[in-house]
């Protein structure tokens, strides 16, 4: 059983909660990003890109004496060289741990979730909003976070709610709406976010 761990704000939460996950996560993609850079430069080499890219450089070198040349470890691999390393190389963070902070709400009789990413998680998940029952809740949460996978990484999720009561249209907005559409008019690239 998982247990909901409660917390009056969200920056208490952070505080007490947050700030080590966010941590470890850093650590964990820290771990994934030397295993990953390490698989690249061997299969480079092993795949023959290496020699590959040399060839047809010094081959453009010859006809254009100008262009810069570079190493291949600097150059990312075509897109359908990296779908094979990425299918190869799979299951490179095999034993490695992320942790999903979910927020867990509730908004008249439904239910919802949201996902922390303060950019440590490598995928980020649609908000779950309307669920009925708890039951419902649990099986929505399941089923965003089995949709997850990121080199063989398991995705852990730590389940909080907090007390406070947020406001759904932001109090810069309730306050002044018709300037605020005025200004989404003016500027449709803004977006609900505080001034």
């Amino acid at each position: 059983m998982t247990k909901v761990q409660i917390y009056n704000t969200q920056e208490e939460m952070w505080k007490q909660l947050g700030r080590k996950i966010y941590r470890n996560n850093l650590k964990s993609r820290g771990t994934l990003e030397d295993l990953y850079e390490k698989a690249m430069l061997g299969y480079k080499e092993e795949s023959g890109f290496n020699k590959r890219f040399l060839e047809a450089q010094e081959k453009r070198k010859k006809k254009e004496p100008w262009v810069s040349t570079f190493s291949p470890d600097m150059v990312h691999l075509p897109k359908k060289e990296q779908e094979k390393f990425n299918e190869q190389y799979c299951d490179l963070g095999k034993d490695l741990e992320l942790t999903v902070l979910v927020c867990l709400s509730a908004m008249g009789n439904k239910y919802s979730f949201g996902v922390r990413n303060s950019g440590e998680l490598p995928n980020s998940f649609e908000e779950g909003v309307g669920y009925d029952t708890i039951a419902s809740l649990a099986h929505g949460v399941k089923g965003e976070l089995s949709k997850i996978t990121y080199f063989g990484i398991t995705f852990t999720p730590t389940f909080y709610t907090t007390r406070e009561e947020v406001a759904i249209i932001p109090e810069h907005i309730s306050n002044d709406v018709e300037g605020y559409l005025r200004e989404i008019k003016e500027n449709p690239e803004k977006q609900l976010s505080p001034p």
